[in-house]
C-alpha cells in the first residue's frame, strides 16, 4: 500500500479546527439564550399563577352556587319554619313546648366530663395558695 499523503492529514485537522465564523455563531447562540431563559422563567411562573388564580376561581364559584342554594331555600317559607323549629325552638301559637334535660345523649357526654380526673384538695385552694406563700416568703405570719 502506498504511504499516506501528509497532506491528506493536516487538511482533517484543519477541518476540525474551529473557524472564526463558527466561534461567533456559538457565542451568539450563547448570547440569545442567556437573553431568553428570564423570558422563559417569568413566563412559566406566571402559567403557574394563572392555574392557581383559575384553582381559586373554581373554588369561588362553587361557593357562590352554594350560596346562590343556600338563598333559594331561605326564601321558602317551609324551610325556614322547619330551621325556626328544629334549631330555634319555635313553636306555633297554641303548641306547647317541652325541653328535655335528662336526654340519653346528654347522659353520654355527661359521663365522658366525669371521667376527668380533678385532683381533690385537702384545703381551700387560698389556705394552699397562703402555704405556698408562706415558704416562698411573700407572706407574713399575722396572715389568716
Amino acid at each position: 500500500m502506498a504511504a499516506e499523503d501528509p497532506l491528506a492529514l493536516d487538511d482533517t485537522a484543519a477541518g476540525r479546527k474551529l473557524s472564526a465564523r463558527s466561534i461567533i455563531l456559538m457565542t451568539l447562540v450563547v448570547l440569545l439564550v442567556a437573553m431568553f431563559v428570564p423570558s422563559i422563567n417569568t413566563g412559566i411562573r406566571q402559567i403557574q399563577q394563572i392555574t392557581a388564580l383559575e384553582r381559586d376561581i373554581e373554588q369561588t364559584r362553587n361557593e357562590v352556587e352554594q350560596l346562590q342554594d343556600k338563598q333559594q331555600q331561605l326564601e321558602d317559607p317551609e324551610y325556614i319554619e322547619r330551621v325556626a323549629r328544629q334549631e330555634q325552638h319555635y313553636v306555633r301559637p297554641g303548641e306547647n313546648a317541652y325541653i328535655v334535660v335528662d336526654d340519653i345523649e346528654d347522659d353520654a357526654s355527661a359521663s365522658a366530663q366525669d371521667k376527668v380526673e380533678r385532683p381533690m384538695r385537702e384545703q381551700p385552694w387560698y389556705i394552699e395558695l397562703l402555704d405556698s406563700l408562706k415558704s416562698v416568703g411573700y407572706a407574713t405570719k399575722d396572715s389568716p
